[in-house]
């Protein structure tokens, strides 16, 4: 992963830097689950109607016989992965994150409210705002791995992302509270 690009700079530019890494994150994510979900789509499908159209064969020699399943059982895995991996779902997540993190870097780039005339409180709000954003989408995120009691069914570290030197995807989900007059972590 190496040295993120915002850490190399200082107050507005890194905090802005910063920013912009964690939207390109989310757009490049949403992306990739909107591809896989079109992708398994198009082969539940296919396959689909490729086993109807097999079932309707009647004389098929006994040598590819055992072929006529193939097709439903391709559709069958890829129903499954389809309701296993929810990409569609991953898709909309990431892409309102990738949406609330643009809203803010104008927000914060056009000295809209909340931000106001004092340069490092700014600085030290949007990081933190940017913080809530993140881990509103990590929340949810977490939410699909716990059950009905609050009960961690399966841990989402493995698949969250934390920038280095912020808080871990375990850790809870409230931002951190930015000390004025320091610099974006």
């Amino acid at each position: 992963m190496g040295i993120p690009e915002w850490s190399r700079k200082n107050g507005i530019d890194a905090a802005i830097a910063y920013c912009l890494e964690e939207i390109q994150f989310y757009e490049d994510e949403g992306r990739s689950n909107n591809r896989r979900w079109v992708i398994w789509q198009y082969v539940v499908i296919s396959f689909g109607s490729l086993a109807t159209l097999v079932a309707a064969v009647p004389n098929i020699p006994d040598k590819f016989s055992m072929l006529r399943g193939l097709p439903a059982a391709i559709a069958t895995i890829a129903a499954a992965v389809l309701g296993v991996y929810n990409y569609k779902a991953e898709t909309i997540r990431k892409g309102a994150t990738h949406d609330a993190l643009r809203g803010e870097l104008i927000r914060f780039v056009s000295s809209a409210e909340p931000y106001g005339k004092e340069e490092k409180a700014n600085i030290a709000l949007f990081v933190s705002r940017i913080r809530s954003i993140i881990q509103g989408e990590l929340q949810a995120w977490r939410s699909v791995f716990t059950d009905s009691t609050g009960a961690s069914s399966e841990s989402p570290v493995a698949g969250a992302r934390a920038a280095p030197g912020l808080l871990p995807a375990a850790a809870p989900t409230a931002a951190p509270e930015a000390a004025p007059n320091t610099p974006p972590p």
